[in-house]
């Protein structure tokens, strides 16, 4: 925060300000440790969102054009979609971990 009251430009959460404030305020340690957590969460989301897309796949007989059906298939894409979130979110949060734990070493 500047003086006057005003955020700092780029002090977002995914800027440099944000990586620096989240290590000063935790300590480095503590950080590292909730930003794998962090990005393992979404792995388990991920995968979690596969078994959901394989099982409703598997499941489903979608030749018949019922609601369920449909809803069976706005499930599988939301799953998707979900899923894909989730590996983008673990991919970005492993390599900004990994990334700030070489620099400290």
């Amino acid at each position: 925060m500047r003086p006057e009251g005003r955020p700092v430009a780029g002090a977002g959460r995914g800027g440099a300000m944000g990586l620096a404030e989240g290590i000063r305020k935790l300590g480095f340690r503590k950080w590292y440790e909730r930003e794998l957590i962090k990005c393992h969460a979404a792995l388990v989301t991920c995968f979690l969102c596969a078994l959901t897309v394989a099982a409703l796949l598997e499941q489903g007989d979608f030749t018949d054009p019922a609601a369920t059906s449909i809803t069976a298939l706005a499930v599988v894409f939301a799953a998707a979609a979900l899923g894909w979130a989730s590996w983008r979110s673990y991919i970005v949060a492993l390599r900004r971990a990994t990334r700030s734990g070489n620099k400290v070493v």
